[in-house]
């Protein structure tokens, strides 16, 4: 058992006096009345690195307190300056990292590199770790862990164990698609709107609203407690995009790596690497894709496409099946397909467009910048057309 005390405060022979700790951890071996380790936590919140002079600070009233079986931990928020790291390591203080609105792995130790770049890292990535320590050599996904390993006896509490296994299964973006398809049998899912809430009930999880804790986020998922969290947005198909982008965690049963997950604007950018995609990387672009498939269902997806197409007069002339340039002409009509087929499925015009673009269906010759006002005016602005381009109209 352990005893956690925040701003506990313990003798110190040097001072004679006591001197306060962040927080103290005290655990004890079974039967026993007096703690035979000590796990304490010092907090730094820092907006730029740690200073060499704070670790130095920390390990000098860890000595000077005598106790036994002592460990200190500096918790910081932002990353140590070299020589805070260097020092650090050679007086085996421990290091630890913390976000609130980071994800948490199950597996972390064994995917030693995310949480190097976590804690060590000059240009940490935008979606941040919750948790990750580095001890005498060895790195840590969750406090439990990190306290077991202090000294190596220490048994986890009850209901805690690591991960079985240490890389989420390379899936194919086919085999993403399949697996989307199977909860839209699941659901009786046929034509139209997908319903992002019947999906949720079928897996048991629950749906709610709440304010954000960050201003970019979008909304986030905990996995021990089956709940989806959405914030609130303008924009009601980013929300469903992160609902479905959650769903793909818990449908593919990602809970075995993560204990929750939050999703920012960027996070569309997961790219599939291949097999040797790092852990963490492979389980945001599962999640991506599954939820694409499963906004953008293949078959529906398709009898749409090919139902504006005729619609819209666009016609295979050599140049693919969907052609855009810069030419006026096959910008409007591309924007007229992109905002039927938006409208339809209730997606974005960047999820339409990465999904034709990602099958073969798109060929993207546009060169120009796609953002100034005027052209995006003359491109929507009805007028008289005449003649033909590789676009094609009947």
């Amino acid at each position: 058992m352990c005893e956690i005390t925040p701003k506990k405060r313990l003798y110190c022979n040097e001072r004679q006096r006591e001197v306060e700790f962040d927080v103290v951890v005290e655990v004890y071996r079974r039967g026993a009345t007096e703690p035979y380790l000590f796990a304490i936590f010092e907090c730094k919140n820092y907006s730029g690195s740690v200073p060499e002079t704070e670790v130095t600070e920390f390990s000098d009233k860890l000595s000077s307190i005598a106790r036994n079986g002592a460990k200190g931990v500096l918790v910081v928020s932002s990353t140590l300056q070299s020589g805070a790291k260097q020092l650090a390591k050679s007086r085996n203080i421990g290091v630890a990292k913390f976000s609130a609105a980071g994800i948490e792995f199950v597996a972390e130790r064994r995917n030693r590199a995310a949480a190097e770049r976590y804690l060590f890292g000059s240009k940490p990535k935008r979606k941040e770790l919750k948790f990750s320590a580095f001890y005498d050599g060895s790195y840590y996904g969750c406090i439990a862990d990190l306290i077991s390993g202090l000294d190596g006896h220490t048994q986890l509490p009850d209901g805690h164990a690591e991960s079985q296994a240490s890389s989420a299964p390379y899936l194919t973006r086919k085999q993403l698609a399949e697996e989307a398809r199977k909860l839209h049998e699941e659901i009786g899912y046929s034509e139209g709107l997908v319903d992002l809430n019947a999906a949720c009930d079928h897996l048991d999880v629950r749906l709610v609203h709440r304010e954000p804790t960050d201003a970019d986020l979008l909304g986030s998922a905990d996995f021990k407690a089956r709940e989806i969290r959405v914030f609130p947005d303008t924009n009601g198909r980013r929300q469903r995009f992160t609902i479905a982008h959650e769903l793909g965690h818990f449908w593919l049963s990602h809970d075995r790596y993560l204990r929750c997950d939050s999703v920012f604007d960027d996070d569309v950018i997961h790219e599939d690497q291949g097999e040797k995609t790092r852990l963490y990387d492979r389980l945001e672009y599962q999640a991506n894709e599954f939820a694409s498939s499963l906004l953008l269902p293949y078959e529906c997806f398709d009898r749409q496409l090919a139902k504006w197409r005729a619609t819209l007069g666009i016609i295979d002339r050599g140049f693919g099946y969907v052609f855009v340039d810069d030419q006026i002409d096959n910008l409007r009509t591309f924007h007229e397909l992109l905002g039927v087929l938006s409208t339809y499925f209730d997606v974005s015009k960047q999820m339409i467009t990465v999904t034709m673009t990602k099958r073969g269906l798109l060929n993207d010759q546009r060169k120009l910048p796609q953002a100034p006002m005027k052209r995006i005016f003359l491109a929507l602005r009805p007028t008289s057309r005449n003649g033909s381009s590789p676009q094609g109209r009947g």
